[in-house]
């Protein structure tokens, strides 16, 4: 800038020029100067060589080109008129801080001969109102600080001809009303806080020419109710705060060529009502639009690559959000992936409805912990990562498009409210927890490409009453459908590729009925139908290994079939299963070899593995077992039914041979068993009972058996056949 003053950017707080050019002999001249003194030898002190004009008073000084400058004012004048000549050469500039600080200046006519007006030309020229331009202006630059707290008033009009306005040109002429660009404007920048606080400023456009607006250049203009700009142009760059504060501002059109919202360019839109954010834009700075109390919607465009931090802070009635993707850009991760990144949670409690429109993945806890009622999710999401949707306590329905292949583990944990979900059609993986605790969760239907479901992905989905797991499934998680206490029925394919269902996946089902697992099922896991309430259930002649309290605690159950093929039972497998009446079992124990722990008290009683006591201790007995059918076993260890005072019928399979010492004690109940001729090896004291029992022996006698096998008045029948009414009868 021509005429710069080092001194200004500190006296003013203005920068120097943003255009460049050439300098003056021009002394430093600072706010605190007392520009009223009208001595001449005090002017010529100040600026050497210049030259009072006998008509105006003006003091001019002469450049290289002989053009004047206006560099005092040399009498009290409230009206002026700048002569556009002097000693026949033009007068272009005002010199800098010529009329600061002026009491008595009023109005002031500028002739087109002026090129430039300087840094703090008319600053705090307290009471001047009136600024005119003479038709034709060459006016290119308004300096720094120019008209700074000027009272200006009514219009002001800008000559086509002004290319660059610097820092604070106008800031806080409070009067102007109305600001207008000539037509054709050449203006193509506007500096920092250049027209900061013009609160009487009702209507604004801006000229198409323009490439740059400083920080904070209309901050503030709390009167102003329309801002527009004019067609066509270049992309427009922007400082910070540009049009922050436009508190009576209603309806906002951002031009084509803002590619690039600053930050906090529209912060503090107070009674903003209406948002159009065109196709252009690529960037929204970081609290662009917080503030904006009464907007209810906003889209923004697919253009849009980044979204700052806090863009749409503190918009209390922000009812409908549409956004390209959840976060601060595409690729965000972490917090930056979170739509609380751009809408604070504690300030939108009316946010109903958020449509994703342009992306291929939501971050993980995108949405955690908003009141949002309808999420609406792009046809190009591949990906829900886990804890997207964690605990939204309004979300009531959700359609997840046919594009997505995996949804992470807990990303619709504790969505209460949440009664339909479409799952999509491609759909491999559901993780562990995705719906857990969404409570009211009606029907859910798998899609056939579905491979695994994950643990407790629908544990707690306490309303949803049936389900059919696809054939494509091969894994069911731990607690998979745990705690789903409306659940009636569930439907296994009568030939799919499930090989594998966790711990206590369906635990706690408390109206689930009926089960039949499907064929292919290698193993029941511990803890299966833990706590229960089952009336049947049917076992696979697959599964060979039944875990650790499989059917611990389940309720109703009366009949229980394990079919031969199973190898390996771990301990408790039955516990708490008051009402089982009739159990079929191929053998007691771990194992058919194992010894050791070959009793009811391992299959119903406390956990050996932990110090307890195996065999002996009926409290832990169903008190309505009655009948048990061995259907393929070798061996009875000693004291196997010891303690069952409730059972009155055994079966026992043709495969046994050896019943060891008290296998058969204290069953008081039972009167009746028949005993194959297999059986070669019977330990003293095998029955040991003080009522009457008949005793069915398909042998003809009892040679090779141990001496006092049994004790009581007993009946003994040798010779018979297994009775018809015998499970085992052929």
């Amino acid at each position: 800038m021509t005429g710069c003053l080092a001194v200004l950017s500190v006296a003013f707080g203005f920068s120097c020029s943003m255009s460049g050019g050439s300098t003056t002999t021009e002394p430093v001249v600072t706010s605190t100067t007392t520009l009223s003194t009208r001595d001449t030898g005090w002017i010529l002190s100040l600026y050497p060589g210049a030259v009072q004009d006998s008509l105006t008073g003006l003091w001019m000084l002469q450049a290289e080109d002989n053009s004047w400058t206006v560099v005092k004012s040399g009498n009290m004048a409230e009206n002026l008129s700048i002569p556009s000549s002097f000693r026949d050469h033009p007068v272009t500039a005002i010199g800098s801080a010529a009329f600061s600080g002026d009491q008595t200046l009023i109005s002031v006519t500028l002739p087109a001969s002026i090129i430039e007006i300087r840094s703090a030309a008319f600053q705090d020229a307290e009471n001047l109102s009136t600024v005119l331009f003479e038709p034709d202006s060459q006016l290119h630059l308004i300096g720094a600080g120019a008209f700074f707290g000027c009272p200006l008033t009514g219009t002001l009009r800008i000559p086509r001809s002004v290319q660059i306005i610097e820092n604070g040109a106008f800031r806080e002429a409070r009067g102007i009303q109305s600001l207008e660009f000539e037509s054709g404007s050449q203006l193509t920048a506007i500096g920092d806080q250049a027209f900061m606080f013009l609160e009487n400023l009702g209507t604004l456009t801006l000229p198409k020419n323009l490439l740059s607006l400083g920080s904070h250049a209309f901050a503030y203009a709390k009167s102003l109710t329309s801002l527009a700009f004019e067609p066509g142009g270049q992309p427009l760059t922007m400082g910070i705060g540009v049009f922050s504060g436009l508190s009576s501002l209603t309806t906002l059109v951002i031009p084509p060529t803002m590619e690039i919202i600053g930050s906090q360019a529209f912060a503090n839109l107070k009674s903003l009502q209406s948002l159009t954010i065109p196709n252009t834009v690529k960037e929204i700075g970081l609290m662009a639009f917080s503030g904006a109390s009464i907007l209810t919607e906003v889209t923004v465009p697919s253009s849009v690559t980044d979204i700052g931090t806090g863009a749409f802070y503190s918009c209390p009635l922000l009812e409908t959000l549409t956004i390209p993707f959840v976060g601060t850009s595409r690729s965000s991760v972490e917090d930056n992936a979170r739509l609380e990144a751009i809408v604070s949670k504690g300030t939108s409690e009316q946010l109903k409805t958020v449509i994703v429109t342009d992306t291929d993945h939501l971050g993980e806890k995108a949405f955690m912990g908003f009141g949002i009622e309808s999420v609406e999710l792009p046809s190009s999401l591949l990906r829900i990562e886990p804890r997207t949707f964690w605990s939204m306590p309004r979300l009531a329905s959700i359609v997840i498009p046919d594009s997505v292949t995996f949804i992470g583990e807990y990303a619709f944990f504790e969505c209460g409210a949440l009664k339909n979900v479409t799952l999509p059609s491609g759909l491999t993986e559901i993780g562990n927890s995705v719906f857990s605790r969404a409570s009211a969760l009606e029907s859910i239907d798998l899609p056939d490409s579905l491979q695994s479901i994950g643990a407790s992905a629908f544990s707690g989905c306490a309303s949803v009453r049936s389900l059919t797991i696809p054939a494509s499934v091969t894994i069911l998680g731990e607690g998979a459908f745990s705690g789903m206490t409306a659940l009636e029925s569930i439907q296994f394919p009568e030939t799919g590729l499930l090989t594998e269902i966790g711990a206590g996946c369906f635990g706690y089902s408390g109206n689930l009925l009926s089960i039949s697992l499907p064929e292919g099922l290698t193993t029941i896991s511990g803890s299966l139908f833990e706590g229960a309430s089952l009336s049947s259930v049917i076992i696979p002649k697959t599964v060979t290994e039944i875990e650790y309290e499989a059917f611990a605690y389940v309720r109703d159950l009366q009949e229980l079939t394990i079919p031969d093929n199973v190898l390996t039972m771990q301990s408790r497998v039955f516990a708490g299963m008051k009402d089982l009446s009739i159990l079929s079992i191929p053998f007691l124990g771990h194992d058919r070899e194992d010894t050791s722990s070959n009793t009811f008290g391992y299959l119903f009683g406390p956990d050996p593995f932990e110090g307890g006591y195996m065999g002996q201790d009926e409290s832990y007995y169903p008190s309505t077992l009655t009948t048990v059918i061995l259907s393929d076993t070798t061996r009875i260890s000693e004291y196997a039914f010891e303690g069952i005072h409730s059972l009155q019928s055994v079966s026992l399979p043709s495969t046994l041979t050896t019943i060891g010492y008290g296998a058969f004690t204290f069953n008081e109940n039972l009167t009746e068993i028949f005993i194959p001729k297999s059986v070669i090896h019977m330990s003293t004291m095998a029955f040991w009972h003080s009522h009457t029992m008949v005793f069915l022996i398909e042998a003809k006698s009892d040679a090779g058996w141990q001496s006092g096998w049994c004790s009581g008045p007993h009946v003994f029948h040798w010779g018979e056949t297994r009775p018809e009414n015998d499970p085992q009868f052929e």
